[in-house]
């Protein structure tokens, strides 16, 4: 009696209004697939194990995808540019950070322990490994020079718990395992000397995931589509003609009133080709020759394959049509450019955070710069050309308002990644040696000013009429010399 009462409570149905902050996204429903996933923390979540599995899918795709590759490599781009986020030091001393960034631009020219790379392909290299295999190190040497390590190096030994990061209870890191090819520990990095590249997601993750982790399946999923539809396409182009003949049989009759002895395979060969060769094409009585014709890929391929690269593009960050090269109109094109920009300056921010610690070992250990000023961390980072498609009127309205004072030289310079110290710097050097090395002013002119109107004339000097002297008062009495 007590269970029937509970069963006819369970399905007698509730009234509307008792129903409260329902979600319906929390419930179970059998026309959906089940989601096997559970609520852990990003240090339980991102073990060692995923985290491997999700780099070796990532490289493959990165190695073996040309949309993967493009992906990536546009991300890279966008964020460091040609000539990589610079630094402009904000010192106190104006005298002081003139010597520090001269010593900054000598040592970025090679950077790198292997004396072949600049500071800005660096910044690409380790940007690019955060993005495909989520996170890259900094190894500070003892000659002043930088160390990519790269993920897999870092981890825990074989057989050991965690995943190479050694921390203290607060999840700050103190040292970091490097590893040698057959996972055995060859080293602990102090944390001090090690600079973690890693876009954070969540609260204490102690590793980074690449960009394109939530889209590894879609990936693997448009590779496979592809090459079935690369072998139907192959299969259907292999497929010229179909010859088709009253009863479906080889007319023996015709090969022996043709001479021929018998009809077995390859006479029967000869005589399609002699008919249905490069000459005109004459048929028998009774054959049907049509021209075979594919419609692969369709126009449905078409429109799945776009949303699949679609949603590939959406799992960055970016608009698809910034990525993919999507036919649109401008205004739409300036708000995709905007929301990429956005996303770009956030991992911008990022990296100028972890170059912080860069500035400052390669600052600490220089010599001949003198006594630094107490302030000699303060920098900013000058980063490359926003993303725009309107270069040049943007570029004409910055003018003005640095005309009018709306913005200062130093934004206006920040917006094309300069320096403005450096750009008054180079434009005095500049204007001084056109000014020693121009006599008639017609450089200067064509330079600074007006090219179409000839250099000022200066006019010669006109003979002037000696002044009359004035007249003695006649009042005075005028001595005679």
């Amino acid at each position: 009696m007590k269970l029937a009462n509970r069963l006819r409570g369970f399905f007698t149905p509730r009234p509307r209004h008792l129903v409260q902050a329902r979600y319906q996204g929390a419930d179970w429903s059998i026309l959906r697939s089940v989601l096997l996933s559970s609520v852990v923390s990003a240090k339980v979540d991102i073990s060692a194990s995923t985290r491997t599995e999700l780099l070796r899918k990532s490289r493959h795709f990165y190695q073996n995808s040309p949309l993967a590759r493009a992906l990536t490599e546009r991300l890279v781009i966008f964020t460091i540019g040609s000539s990589g986020i610079q630094p402009s030091p904000k010192s106190s001393s104006d005298r002081w950070n003139a010597r520090a960034r001269k010593y900054w631009d000598r040592w970025a020219r090679r950077c790198e322990v292997t004396g072949q790379l600049g500071l800005p392909a660096y910044q690409r290299m380790f940007t690019r490994a955060s993005f495909v295999d989520g996170d890259a190190f900094t190894l500070f040497t003892e000659d002043g020079l930088l160390q990519l390590v790269e993920g897999h190096r870092i981890g825990s030994p074989q057989n050991e718990p965690g995943d190479g990061v050694i921390t203290n209870q607060e999840g700050r890191p103190l040292a970091y395992q490097l590893l040698d090819d057959k996972r055995n520990l060859e080293r602990e990095l102090p944390a001090q000397s090690v600079v973690h590249h890693v876009f954070r997601e969540r609260a204490g993750q102690p590793r980074g995931v690449g960009i394109l982790a939530c889209a590894i399946n879609t990936l693997n999923d448009v590779t496979d589509i592809l090459d079935l539809e690369k072998q139907g396409v192959k299969s259907a182009s292999s497929i010229t003609d179909i010859i088709k003949t009253l009863t479906g049989e080889y007319n023996y009759e015709d090969a022996v009133r043709s001479g021929a002895a018998s009809g077995d395979d390859a006479e029967r060969k000869a005589y399609y080709e002699s008919v249905f060769g490069a000459a005109p094409k004459v048929l028998r009585v009774g054959d049907d020759f049509a021209q075979y014709r594919s419609d692969r890929p369709s126009e449905a391929w078409h429109g799945f394959m776009e949303f699949l690269t679609s949603g590939l593009a959406l799992a960055t960050g970016f608009p698809p049509s910034v990525l993919l090269n999507s036919k649109m109109g401008g205004a739409d094109s300036r708000r995709d450019l905007a929301t990429a920009q956005r996303v770009v300056e956030c991992w911008q921010a990022e990296i100028a955070t972890q170059m912080d610690r860069v500035w400052e070992f390669v600052i600490e250990g220089a010599k001949g710069l003198g006594s630094a000023p107490a302030d000699w961390r303060d920098v900013e980072w000058q980063y490359p050309v926003r993303l725009t498609v309107d270069a040049g009127r943007e570029a004409q309205a910055d003018r003005e308002d640095l005309r009018s004072g709306v913005i200062s030289l130093e934004e206006f310079c920040a917006r094309y990644g300069i320096d403005w110290r450096t750009h008054l710097a180079q434009l005095k050097e500049e204007q001084g040696a056109v000014k020693d090395a121009d006599d008639t002013g017609l450089l200067t002119q064509r330079l600074y000013g007006n090219p179409n109107s000839a250099p000022p004339v200066k006019p010669p000097p006109e003979e002037q009429e000696p002044e009359p002297e004035p007249e003695p008062d006649e009042e005075e009495e005028v001595v005679p010399a």
